[in-house]
């Protein structure tokens, strides 16, 4: 009877120490080796990348440059005769000449994303109606044999992209200055072939403009390589239902060395409250939007702020769409 007691306790105390480690709530995410102190590092690109002799124009800026975009939009992005968008294009293509050799300002470009965003239809839209305007006249340019005047077009282009890269902190905005410096640096490898071909350039003279186009697609190249490094860690790293890690998310909002990263984490971690539902996460989460709050960096409190006012589950998947 006694052997009988001791089995029957031994099976209640399994039981009732299986019930507890199953109904415990589990830790915070740890940080993982995805978020090392390599992909926590400052990025940039490469100091002493050529001007390609870009001759700036004056007078213009962002605010102009922005305008005159939202004017033409809606003629540049209808569909149709390309010809019919070329006066629109010539404007914001002259806008775009002026504005690229002015300083455009800190934040010309996060100015259109709203807080709690990640990206917006505006600035989406607007990167492509200046996008579609180079082109267009890149190519009535070439199609004219006029190599200077698209060249100093797509310098324009370039001067802009690096200008969207360093005078922007969210993310976004500053991946589009990297795409409007790698559709440059298409343009410019088309115009120069175009020119070589027509003998306004020797090969020589091309194969040195090459090289230092690749030098810069090359500096691009690597920073983007880190930066898709972090995005991928933080969002889907070793979690089986594509959830974000939030020891990495917390790790990048307080130390990474980019304040881009900081920003985006920041706000990331108030989306991830209504992805990341178990206790130990929410308690990890709220603490350190606590802390991000306080920061003595605007914009990351801004960011922390912004991702915590999110109100409901249907404002998140409204704003994930």
């Amino acid at each position: 009877m006694k052997i009988g007691m001791v089995i029957s306790a031994s099976i209640v105390l399994i039981l009732c120490l299986a019930f507890y480690f199953k109904f415990q709530p589990k830790p915070a995410d740890s940080p993982t080796d995805a978020t090392s102190a390599e992909y926590l590092a400052k990025q940039t690109l490469s100091g002493g990348l050529s001007d390609f002799g870009f001759k700036p124009g004056t007078g213009g800026s962002a605010e102009q440059l922005l305008s005159v975009i939202d004017q033409n939009k809606n003629t540049i992005r209808a569909g149709g005769n390309d010809e019919n968008k070329l006066a629109p294009a010539k404007a914001v293509v002259d806008a775009l000449t002026q504005a690229a050799g002015a300083d455009l300002g800190a934040g010309f470009l996060d100015n259109l994303i709203p807080a709690k965003q990640f990206d917006s239809d505006q600035a989406s839209q607007a990167m492509m109606v200046l996008r579609r305007s180079v082109s267009l006249h890149i190519t009535r340019h070439i199609e004219e044999a006029e190599f200077e005047q698209a060249r100093q077009i797509a310098l324009a282009y370039l001067a802009f992209g690096r200008q969207a890269f360093e005078k922007n902190v969210r993310l976004k905005a500053r991946q589009s200055g990297l795409a409007s410096m790698k559709g440059a640096l298409a343009d410019l490898g088309r115009i120069n072939a175009s020119a070589e071909m027509d003998g306004e350039i020797s090969r020589d003279k091309l194969f040195e403009l090459n090289k230092d186009t690749m030098a810069h697609l090359d500096a691009i190249k690597k920073l983007e390589d880190v930066w898709n490094a972090k995005l991928k860690s933080n969002e889907t790293v070793s979690q089986a239902n594509g959830i974000p890690n939030i020891g990495d998310l917390i790790r990048m909002a307080k130390e990474d060395q980019d304040p881009t990263f900081r920003i985006y984490a920041a706000l990331r971690l108030g989306y991830a409250l209504y992805e990341r539902g178990d206790p130990g996460n929410q308690k990890a989460i709220n603490q350190a939007l606590d802390d991000l709050e306080q920061s003595s960096e605007a914009a990351v409190a801004a960011a922390a702020k912004a991702g915590r006012s999110i109100k409901d589950a249907d404002e998140y998947h409204q704003l994930r769409k």
